[in-house]
């Protein structure tokens, strides 16, 4: 890490409190807002390996493995932390990442500097093997491999396998699938994160819910990370968090499983009010009381004739996705 001599730390230990309700609130399956307070803690202090670990951890419990593997690939560059005990983590994330190449490049070098444990010897002689099984087992896979055929399962497992390496074969099947209007659009969300993970840079046509969008997944942000949903989350939980505390997770669940519907239609959305008072709305009428949508258009000065197209919209996406988990 380059020392900056300028950092100012405005109130004593700060890092450490940030790093305490980030691991609070991880500890709560609250992800998100577990790593904004992780990240400002390590803006803070760039070489506590504490607050690494614990930001993989929560980048790997949200399913970005591509940021889990470039902050593991920072601490053993900057030698920040427990070198074999990073290593073990950055051998996992490959694991689940399908990178059997990478894991065998690491594991080779580790030999070769004598780096691994005597007990962790046959351990990661095993794990050798069995990326280099894998890696045959792939390239012998790929000429039937087909993206989109197949059940739910099988399309999310072939997704999975997706890398820079083997992109170029798919980008016809994965053009076709993501503009298609009859493709599965939970599976389309799927497959975007995954591209956004291996750096895919070309632009993309993606229908969904009979609206059409362009995009560059490369330029845009990761499902997690759109502000519009962040701020449509906000103004949800903080209007409900204090007169009706006990439907906040009901309606940040309803905002999650539309955004993930949608995705990355938000992207031309403009109004986070308006579209947090029709997810309000219909969790008004999910649960049968109209009290809970006419305080948040009380709240926010909206008129429900405003706001009619949002909630049929979510109200149609919402059935989609219901039926198709």
């Amino acid at each position: 890490m380059k020392e900056d001599n300028n950092k100012i730390i405005p109130f004593p230990n700060l890092e450490q409190r940030l790093f305490q309700k980030g691991l609070d609130l991880l500890e709560n399956n609250h992800i998100n807002e577990a790593i904004n307070y992780l990240l400002e803690a390590k803006r803070i202090d760039d070489e506590n390996e504490n607050i690494y670990y614990t930001l993989i951890a929560a980048y790997m419990k949200q399913g970005n493995l591509q940021k889990a593997r470039k902050l593991s690939e920072e601490m053993l560059q900057f030698q920040i932390g427990d070198e074999f005990q990073t290593q073990e983590i950055y051998i996992t994330i490959l694991f689940q990442m399908h990178d059997y190449e990478t894991i065998g490049t690491v594991i080779e070098r580790m030999r070769k500097e004598k780096t691994i444990p005597t007990e962790k010897l046959d351990q990661f002689n095993y794990l050798l093997d069995l990326s280099e099984a894998m890696l045959v087992e792939e390239r012998v896979e790929e000429d039937d491999f087909s993206l989109i055929e197949g059940t739910q399962e099988e399309i999310i497992n072939r997704i999975a396998r997706l890398t820079q390496k083997n992109i170029g074969k798919y980008e016809q099947d994965i053009e076709q699938f993501l503009a298609s209007e009859k493709s599965n659009p939970l599976l389309k969300t799927i497959l975007l994160n995954t591209l956004k993970e291996i750096s895919y840079k070309n632009d993309l046509t993606v229908a969904k819910f009979g609206h059409t969008i362009n995009i560059n997944i490369f330029d845009y942000e990761a499902l997690s990370d759109v502000p519009f949903i962040k701020n449509v989350k906000t103004i949800l939980e903080s209007t409900f968090e204090n007169d009706y505390p006990s439907i906040v997770e009901f309606v940040l669940t309803i905002a999650d499983q539309f955004f993930f519907a949608i995705y990355p239609l938000e992207k031309r959305y403009i109004d986070e009010v308006k579209w947090s008072a029709a997810l309000a709305h219909v969790v008004s009428i999910y649960m049968q009381d109209e009290t809970i949508s006419n305080y948040f258009l009380n709240v926010h000065q909206v008129d429900l004739h405003e706001i009619e197209e949002k909630v049929s919209f979510i109200l149609l996406v919402d059935k989609n996705f219901q039926s198709q988990i």
